[in-house]
């Protein structure tokens, strides 16, 4: 998995497609981020160079099946969210939007999401999920008191978009 995600990062999708498509999927087939990841890749396929001819026409198609077998993985799948919401031409607001409709602790599992983006070189994703976290930040009611935080509000910073971390990456 970790060989596909480092082709990603140096933009050679179709090796890292090729790297899922026939190492890894016979061997884990119940991962559900690396179900993602294929989503992903078939996406950028799209207009890449390098891509098969059946890549470029039949894209929707098999990222869309990626998806579907990523959430039978894991139906709270939160990456496969934000995927499935750029897959269908959304923007950052969107995918989070759909990210947030099953999901728990927003921020921290969106952050999760970030990473995963981060870490196969998907920069735009990235800047479009942190500029929605901030604009809803922008919005939210501050969650925490002066002092020791009650656990109330511990769970509600861990929920809020207002982390530093958005404004970082």
């Amino acid at each position: 998995f970790e060989i596909a995600r480092l082709y990603a990062l140096q933009g050679r999708f179709r090796e890292a497609h090729d790297v899922l498509e026939f190492q890894l999927m016979p061997l884990a087939m119940d991962e559900a981020k690396m179900h993602t990841l294929h989503a992903y890749l078939h996406r950028k396929l799209k207009d890449h160079p390098d891509a098969l001819p059946m890549q470029r026409t039949n894209w929707k198609t098999l990222a869309a099946r990626w998806l579907q077998t990523a959430f039978r993985c894991d139906p709270l799948e939160y990456w496969g969210a934000c995927e499935a919401a750029f897959h269908d031409g959304g923007d950052g607001a969107a995918a989070l939007a759909r990210a947030e409709q099953n999901r728990g602790l927003k921020a921290q599992q969106l952050m999760e999401a970030v990473c995963d983006y981060w870490g196969i070189g998907a920069w735009d994703e990235v800047i479009a999920l942190c500029d929605a976290a901030l604009a809803k930040a922008a919005v939210e009611k501050p969650y925490a008191k002066e002092g020791a935080l009650p656990l109330r509000d511990t769970l509600a910073a861990c929920n809020s978009y207002k982390n530093p971390m958005f404004v970082y990456f």
